[in-house]
């Protein structure tokens, strides 16, 4: 064969898998994108079942509380253990009702009176708990004659003994699991749970369901595995919307329950397909490219390769030698000797294992005990003379298959066999346990058998058989000398024991009720502790030492005014338990409370404790740490007002933003035609000024309730907050002294320059209002801060990583703690009407949170607030702006100007006009279209407003288009939610403008899109 077919062939060769890799690479990557959606999914579906897990548990220890102030000694009033079930009820909103329910299985308590005396129905699942279980979560179930939604969880309340005392049920309402299941998702997403009956129990956000869709196993029986305890993440057809969905089942552990995140397919597709099409088209690029650069390297290597490979393929029949490959090149030599130093490993692998199975061979012939090879089906495999011998059975009956553990077993033992496999199944070994086998000649012999599985067998294993006559024998000798024994001990006791047994039960009856309160309040995470007469700690359990930080030993016998507690606190709670002493009724706390170094939010309920004399002894005081559920209240709460925010901005900035479009644009024409009369024009700039700060606040407002994005990049904060100094020294008042505090050159960012110093004046701005009276310092500082964990600083959420730190300090009045929680709350002020909007703290949170960073607020009350705002530091440097000035450009170009709000389409029509362009009018979609239908070689540029009605621009640019491709098009909006730019790019129109504009910005938008026209031209 010639030199050129061979190039060929290896052109060829090396071409088709190159083509087929990045065919594969395509598929690879569009794979992982998806897995990494799916693993989006799986991450919220995670989330939803921890989070419901918790609830579960949260739950299940506030019954255990209710169920020790239940059997307290002596017992509560119904009235006072009424309060306590009503306080668990209000501390979970989630629960619509809470019962005390009797060992007999009667409601004796409940925050609902309805069920007050009745008997609980016994399910199978109260079943359980009164045959031994510990708690249970029902399924969902609608109860009669009501379409609400609930399910129950229960928690049993047992004795040291394990005697059933009583239960304590909870109701939940699935509807009221918004408020702890709402996580954050995309916009397509949703989350739901599934009860173990595979029903659908809870969706968010809501959806109805028909009662066939409510059944998810029968609908998707993927989900069967999710119930059996595996995670599985899948794609499924909707049964509501015949939709592919992406969708994540993760298991809820000890509930038995799952929770499930899914996506809409045809938008994770979308998304990924977006970024892989110029990812494929640069790999076939750099594989034409590249693929001509490989020939003829291989071939001093493969005689070597060759040699290599018919040495494996001896070594795997078994023939074990050396290779010898001095002459071939240092890497495959290397692997040479690989080759030779595996082959001896095998060969001494060979040798160990010949002699491990001459030692198992003596251990399986000694005749200690009985030995068999078995199967799970019943067979015995081998055996050894020790069990032939106990068994009656011969050699001959071994090799011929008539010996089967199964068939030598009494009926009477066969459950404890199931139970050894079982047990083999599931660990590999299972342990000793006694029964009996049947002899060959018919009689029983008694026998200990242990077993243990093959590893690389899993059906087979071996048994190891012990004779157990004599040790029978020797017990039954045994029971009857203990039995003989005993009678005589009982007769010569009897007396002893009526003494006494008046004495022991009254022990019992004190100690009881205190060993059970010390086992379950050492163990709850709920704070409990005891005060005597003298309101002095005499128990406090561990959880108490935990979230203060001073050990137990150091409060017993101390009150909690020598234990440092702030002096309004303590007060209060001395006041409430000399009234608990005094009244013999519980009374409740709720507030903060400063634990040491902690400060949490807690509800405590003081229990009256009575002794003998019917006297209130002491007081248990139970305590719940609320701190993480308020703080959960607050974020939805304020997660709420910015959508509210969101909702108005949306609203009004289309009309809003068409009115200063109007206002603008006319001062504008004023302005040229006063020419240079100074007085008139000076106010008529005023009126654009203004008109212009009023766009500005518009694209405020609509950034901050994340209506629009504005574009971020690199960006130096050490120039503009310089910058920004030196303007705001000119306009501070003296009394003000200002001081700047660079203290990094890694100050580097990814922002909108105008947004970052809207941040600083906004602040400064605040600042100097707390220092307007007295005067004061204000500080500007700049550093780096490093994130090693999320949570590391206080009052934020940032994820590992290097942030800017830039902070605001001012010497002034300070912010108290309750106006501190609503600083960055829109529309919140403390200024006097007219001299406040609320919206300056408001608007840098939202650019900050935009940004992807974070903002604290510290303030001590006459000493002054710092405010520190975290950015992520950004690897790109940033770029230097040009400055320069532009001149309005005009022309002589015919435009067709489309706007269904006269005041606008007029204004606008004579800025064109002045700018030299021919200008055609059109009030209305529909008559923009009759225009342009008639006359489509008229017009070189179409203007239309989106927002019209009958017809909107969008819809008419796509007519224009469709009769006249590569026709200009600019469209103009105040605001729109149904059209973005990238939308108005890919339908062919060249600019998308926010409305209001100056007569420049227009005037250079229509010259660069008119021009553009004119290079396409050419």
């Amino acid at each position: 064969m010639g030199i050129r077919k061979r190039i060929f062939l290896i052109l060829l060769v090396v071409f088709i898998p190159l083509v087929l890799l990045e065919v594969f690479t395509f598929y690879r990557s569009y794979d992982d994108r998806k897995k990494a959606e799916m693993q989006a999914n799986l991450e919220i579906a995670r989330t939803v079942s921890k989070t419901f897990h918790a609830f579960i548990e949260d739950v299940l220890h506030t019954q255990l509380a209710i169920g020790l102030a239940a059997t307290a000694h002596p017992a509560p009033s119904p009235t006072s253990l009424r309060h306590v079930l009503s306080e668990a009820e209000k501390v979970n909103p989630m629960l619509s009702s809470v019962t005390w329910v009797s060992a007999e299985g009667v409601n004796l308590v409940s925050t609902n009176p309805a069920v007050v005396n009745r008997r609980i129905a016994i399910t199978d699942e109260f079943a359980g708990i009164l045959s031994g279980e510990e708690r249970l979560v029902t399924d969902v179930y609608s109860p009669p004659h009501t379409e609400e939604r609930i399910f129950t969880i229960a928690r049993a309340i047992r004795n040291r003994k394990g005697e059933l005392l009583g239960i304590v049920s909870a109701v939940v309402d699935v509807n009221k699991l918004d408020r702890l299941l709402a996580v954050q998702r995309s916009k397509d997403a949703g989350i739901s749970l599934i009860d173990t009956r595979g029903i659908h129990a809870y969706r968010y956000p809501r959806t109805a369901y028909t009662p066939q869709q409510l059944n998810w196993l029968k609908l998707y029986p993927v989900m069967k595995d999710s119930l059996m305890g595996q995670e599985v993440v899948t794609t499924i057809v909707s049964g509501a919307t015949g939709k592919k969905r992406v969708v994540a089942f993760v298991p809820i552990p000890s509930v038995g329950w799952v929770a499930a995140a899914s996506r809409a397919e045809d938008e994770v597709v979308a998304d990924i397909m977006s970024t892989l099409r110029p990812q494929a088209l640069l790999m076939l690029l750099v594989i034409l490219a590249a693929f001509g650069t490989a020939l003829g390297l291989s071939r001093p290597v493969v005689g070597a390769i060759v040699r290599l490979r018919d040495h494996a393929d001896a070594v795997g029949r078994g023939e074990i030698g050396r290779i010898e490959a001095e002459s071939a090149p240092g890497e495959l030599k290397k692997l040479a000797d690989s080759f030779n130093e595996m082959t001896e490993k095998i060969r001494v692998r060979e040798q160990a294992l010949q002699e491990s199975e001459a030692r198992q061979r003596r251990l399986f012939d000694s005749g200690i005990v009985g030995v068999t090879y078995f199967t799970l089906d019943g067979r015995i495999i081998d055996a050894n003379a020790t069990f032939l011998d106990m068994t009656g059975y011969s050699l001959d009956d071994l090799k011929e298959g008539r010996i089967r553990w199964d068939r030598m077993t009494p009926r009477e033992y066969r459950d404890l066999d199931e139970l050894a496999v079982k047990e083999l199944v599931a660990t590999g070994v299972n342990t000793a346990f006694e029964k009996e086998y049947i002899r060959k000649d018919g009689t029983r012999i008694p026998v200990i058998i242990g077993a243990a599985m093959f590893d690389k067998l899993p059906r087979e294993g071996v048994a190891f058989v012990l004779d157990n006559t004599e040790r029978k024998r020797a017990e039954g000798e045994l029971y009857k000398s203990r039995d003989e024994l005993e009678l005589r001990v009982q007769e010569r006791t009897r007396a002893l024991l009526e003494a006494n047994e008046r004495l022991v039960r009254e022990v019992e009856r004190r100690t009881k009720a205190e060993r059970e309160f010390q086992t379950l309040s050492e163990n709850s995470p709920i704070i409990i502790a005891r005060f005597s007469r003298e309101l002095r700690y005499t128990y406090a359990n561990p959880a108490l030492e935990k979230i203060s930080g001073i050990p137990n030993s150091q409060r017993i016998g101390r009150t909690i005014e020598e234990l440092g507690y702030q002096k309004e606190i303590v007060e209060k709670i001395k006041k409430l338990l000399k009234g608990v002493f005094l009244n013999g009724q519980e009374e409740s706390f709720e507030g903060e409370v400063q634990f040491g170094p902690k400060r949490a939010y807690v509800a405590t309920t003081f229990v009256p404790e009575f002794g003998d004399d019917h006297e209130v002894k002491s007081v248990l005081a139970v305590t719940h740490d609320l701190t993480e559920q308020r703080r959960l209240e607050q974020q939805l709460r304020q997660s709420q007002k910015m959508e509210a925010v969101g909702t108005l901005a949306g609203g009004i900035a289309h009309d809003f933003n068409n009115m200063l479009a109007v206002i603008l644009g006319n001062a504008e024409l004023a302005l040229d035609d006063l020419g240079g009369n100074d007085g008139p024009s000076g106010n008529i700039k005023q009126i654009i000024k203004a008109s212009k700060r009023a766009r500005d606040l518009t694209k405020q407002i609509l950034t901050f309730s994340r209506k629009t994005e504005r574009g971020r990049n690199p960006l130096r904060l050490t120039p503009l907050i310089k910058e920004t100094f030196n303007m705001l020294r000119g306009t501070l008042p003296s009394t003000i002294g200002m001081n700047l505090d660079i203290r990094t050159e890694s100050d580097t960012v990814l922002a909108d320059p105008s947004q970052v110093q809207q941040i600083i004046v906004n602040l400064a701005t605040n600042a100097a209002d707390a220092m307007r009276i007295n005067g004061g310092v204000l500080t500007f500082s700049l550093s780096v801060a490093n994130v090693s964990q999320q949570g590391q600083i206080p009052g934020t959420e940032l994820s590992p990583g290097s942030y800017v730190k830039l902070s605001v300090q001012d010497t002034g009045t300070g912010i108290s703690q309750e106006i501190r929680n609503r600083v960055f709350e829109p529309f919140f002020t403390t200024k006097e009407p007219g001299k406040g909007t609320g919206m300056g703290l408001a608007t840098v949170y939202g650019i900050v949170k935009n940004h992807d960073g974070d903002i604290t607020v510290e303030s001590t009350s006459g000493k002054g607030t710092t405010f520190s705002v975290f950015l992520p530091l950004a690897k790109a440097e940033a770029v230097t702006e040009r400055e320069g000035r532009v001149e309005i450009p005009g022309g002589k170009e015919h435009i067709l100007l489309v706007d269904d709000e006269p005041a606008v389409l007029q204004m606008t029509s004579r800025i064109f006009k002045g700018l030299g362009y021919e200008v055609t009018t059109a009030p209305g979609g529909p008559d923009a279209w009759k225009l342009f239908e008639a006359h489509p070689d008229k017009y070189d540029l179409v203007i239309t407003d989106q927002v019209m009605p009958h017809l909107t621009g969008m819809g008419l640019a796509r007519k224009i288009l469709r009769l006249r491709q590569g026709t200009p098009v600019i469209l103009f909006t105040g605001y729109s939610e149904t059209v973005a730019p990238e939308d108005a790019k890919a339908a062919g129109i060249r600019e998308f403008v926010m409305k209001p504009i100056t007569k420049e910005e227009a005037a250079q938008t229509i010259r660069r899109v008119l021009d553009s026209k004119d290079r396409e031209g050419e």
